[in-house]
């Protein structure tokens, strides 16, 4: 994205920082990204599933000890630029670390993501930032209207493993479970 504008105010990024990937998977359900107006709004219960400081905390001692995301639980702490239908943005009550951008945020009562972990505040490590999920909905579909999505040349999880290094910080191995 090389330019940005709005069709009314906008109190984000000049440039919004979005990006979207395509992963070629089947089988598993899409996320709903809620766009109802007034969901986000302070208090509210939101839980966030990721990585944050990457592998770090998935390898304890030197042995795999977690191979999920990270979860945590919240609130909405503030909306700005100010409690309304449609926000810029949110703030939520749950420390973000590097590699936690990008993660979902979800309401704890509902399979739907709000949002998404932007950033922290400059100077202020223990205010984080969070993109609205109509936001996210918006980006996604201007995306897809000018390149349609595609998994023609994208590798399959097999292939990954075929190709990775013995060196890898984690080595993955692909397993068929059987079923009785």
């Amino acid at each position: 994205m090389t330019t940005f504008s709005s069709d009314g105010p906008f109190y984000g990024d000049d440039l919004p920082d979005l990006a979207f990937v395509q992963l070629k998977v089947r089988g598993l359900p899409p996320l709903k990204l809620d766009q109802e107006k007034q969901t986000i709004r302070a208090g509210r219960k939101i839980a966030t599933a990721g990585f944050p400081m990457g592998t770090g905390p998935l390898i304890i001692k030197g042995k795999v000890t977690q191979l999920t995301p990270t979860l945590r639980h919240g609130i909405i702490s503030g909306v700005y630029p100010f409690p309304c239908p449609r926000p810029h943005g949110f703030t939520i009550d749950v420390l973000s670390q590097g590699g936690a951008s990008g993660s979902p945020v979800f309401l704890e009562d509902a399979p739907l993501v709000v949002g998404m972990i932007e950033s922290v505040i400059a100077d202020a490590e223990n205010i984080t930032l969070a993109l609205p999920s109509h936001l996210i909905a918006w980006g996604l579909s201007s995306c897809l209207a000018n390149i349609p999505p595609s998994t023609d040349d994208a590798p399959t999880l097999d292939e990954l493993i075929d190709k990775s290094q013995p060196g890898d910080q984690l080595d993955w191995e692909s397993y068929v479970v059987k079923k009785p």
